[in-house]
């Protein structure tokens, strides 16, 4: 059977094609229809992987699962949404979010996002928000009213259905002191701006975004679907940030939560759940049984490996010596390297889709971004001879770029 024809003729044309036929995954690898193995630095769906693939226990409570419950509309109570929901707050709390004791559950990371500025609008009876230029998060309609990636790119055919959002420079405090004002209801922004291209802002500035968004009213809306769950060497990246008085409001989860079953997470505090309403805001899958038993799991996972974010500390801090020893090495290529944990940014003098292409050629999947660099997502579990890898592919790479 020809699965990529069949793509091509039946499947609505609204993604790019990378040439392979996936069909199964192991560790930190996605294989072929042909047994050819493909180290994955893209997180199978942009970080999605958090874990990898093939993880017994996970996959065992999933199994599990599919035998005995998979669909449940929220409106009854159940066994596994309940543990699942009480693992993740008891998760946030030890993060130090304590404020934030309620899950809205749904289907993916925009979906979080749409209910997080819905919740806003509820809590405050405002309606306008903040946004930050370049800043990524999702494409549903209110998603994409604060989603500016590529400087708009996504927003354009759609301008006049979205709702006015204001935006701002990304890490730049004095853009947001002189936009905010009590008329607004959310600042929304991402730890890290990933599709971005791994921009990593000030450490002052989480903390002073913070006390603005106190001082005029405004609900803050964290935006830690791709740097969650483990990416950058703490469950959540913002909680870096708590001891300099930053609290949010709202933060919203997705991606790797699951095990790469759909699924998302808007939490908030009980002053904004007060402003809810039964009926509001619903969806027909959202905290079914089967995406929360995996949700269950991969948390289970981290609480049983203690380890993990340790070690995700300790081997992207040498892959990232590894790659600015590179940079030095290529200046004219390489311009900038940006990481926190493993979530890596590489700024390129060159067109970062050939790089990309090469890398692919060279059996490495790695993302592109809005801007001119690629972007890896390796999953948690990656090692450092993995990782050693595609330091050494990227130097060939290079290599054959300069002659």
């Amino acid at each position: 059977m020809n699965y990529n024809l069949i793509q091509k003729q039946f499947l609505a044309s609204t993604y790019p094609s990378r040439g392979l036929t996936i069909v199964r995954g192991e560790g930190a690898y996605l294989i072929d229809d042909k047994g050819e193995r493909y180290l994955d630095m893209l997180g199978g769906s942009y970080g999605v992987g958090i874990l990898g693939y093939g993880i017994p226990e996970i996959i065992k409570s999933i199994q599990l699962q599919v035998e005995t419950l998979i669909p449940l509309h929220s409106s009854f109570i159940n066994d596994k949404r309940s543990q699942a929901t009480l693992h993740l707050i008891k998760r946030i709390k030890n993060s130090g979010f304590k404020s934030l004791q309620r899950v809205f559950w749904s289907n993916s990371g925009t979906e979080a996002v749409e209910a997080a500025l819905k919740f806003a609008v509820l809590a405050t009876g405002k309606t306008r928000i903040i946004a930050a230029k370049n800043g990524y998060h999702g494409k549903t309609l209110g998603s994409l009213a604060v989603n500016n990636s590529g400087n708009g790119k996504y927003q354009k055919p759609f301008k006049k259905m979205l709702t006015a959002v204001d935006t701002v420079e990304f890490g730049d405090i004095t853009f947001l002191e002189k936009t905010i004002s009590s008329k607004h209801a959310a600042v929304i922004l991402e730890p890290i701006q990933g599709e971005g291209g791994v921009i990593i802002p000030p450490i002052d500035y989480f903390p002073l975004v913070s006390e603005l968004c106190r001082r005029y009213g405004v609900l803050l809306i964290i935006d830690e679907i791709q740097t969650g769950v483990g990416r950058t060497g703490t469950f959540l990246n913002s909680e870096q940030y708590i001891a300099s008085g930053f609290s949010p409001d709202i933060i919203c989860m997705g991606k790797g939560l699951g095990y790469g079953l759909p699924v998302g997470a808007t939490i908030i505090t009980n002053q904004i759940n007060e402003a809810l309403s039964s009926g509001i805001h619903t969806n027909t899958f959202g905290g079914n049984p089967l995406s929360m038993a995996a949700v269950d799991a991969t948390l289970t996972y981290f609480d049983d490996h203690p380890e993990l974010l340790d070690n995700v500390k300790i081997s992207s801090t040498l892959f990232e010596k590894k790659l600015l020893k590179l940079q030095k090495e290529y200046p004219l290529i390489i311009t900038e390297i940006s990481s926190a944990g493993f979530m890596i940014g590489i700024e390129l003098a060159v067109d970062p889709i050939e790089v990309l292409k090469a890398l692919q050629e060279q059996k490495i999947i790695a993302a592109p971004t809005s801007v001119n660099r690629i972007r890896l997502l390796p999953p948690l579990l990656v090692t450092d001879e993995e990782l050693e890898r595609v330091v050494l592919t990227l130097n060939k790479i290079c290599k054959g770029i300069s002659k």
